[in-house]
């Protein structure tokens, strides 16, 4: 499967990449974002996640 991703800069794809270590089936389509990024890396490595972090309402549904 081709990988159509455009990602914001850099960081987005490290943080998408390191959660799709763990998680290969995540959802993902046309661009992604820095902040979708950590919400899924943070899913999916929750001991990362720091003390007080809490999404933003929009990126839970």
């Amino acid at each position: 499967m081709k990988n159509n991703l455009v990602y914001e800069n850099h960081d987005a794809y490290l943080l998408y990449n390191a959660a799709l270590e763990k998680n290969p089936e995540l959802p993902a389509h046309g661009s992604i974002s820095v902040q979708y990024a950590l919400y899924l890396y943070y899913k999916a490595y929750p001991e990362e996640r720091p003390i007080g972090y809490r999404y933003k309402r929009h990126m839970l549904a």
